[in-house]
């Protein structure tokens, strides 16, 4: 399913992101802020619902996206999440730098810093 109905809104801004084409609910973003994330910095950690429906994986996933400054496009890169199939639901930067993660299946607050 596209994003944006070109087709209706021919001036639409297309997406700089489509999850390979897969229908799978983003969950949450949040914009990594602070030097600690060295190259990860200024750029956007996208919670996901891996439930194993319509073609998708199970189990939670983290994209961080590097976002092109024109938002003609992006890259990613997954990170791993340890935790069984889930629904990342939040995803916030802290006061801290670092990135809060709610997962809704377990009820937990997961605290995310780099190595």
């Amino acid at each position: 399913m596209p994003m944006t109905d070109l087709k209706a809104y021919p001036a639409a801004l297309k997406p700089a992101f489509n999850n390979n084409g897969l229908s799978q609910g983003m969950c949450g973003s949040a914009w990594l802020v602070g030097s600690q994330w060295k190259e990860w910095e200024g750029r956007l950690a996208v919670g996901y619902a891996g439930i194993g429906i319509h073609g998708t994986a199970v189990g939670n996933r983290i994209d961080i996206l590097n976002v092109a400054n024109d938002g003609s496009g992006a890259t990613k890169e997954e990170l791993s999440w340890p935790t069984a199939t889930g629904r990342l639901r939040h995803l916030i930067s802290g006061p801290d730098g670092a990135l809060y993660v709610g997962d809704e299946a377990s009820g937990n607050i997961y605290r995310v810093t780099p190595l």
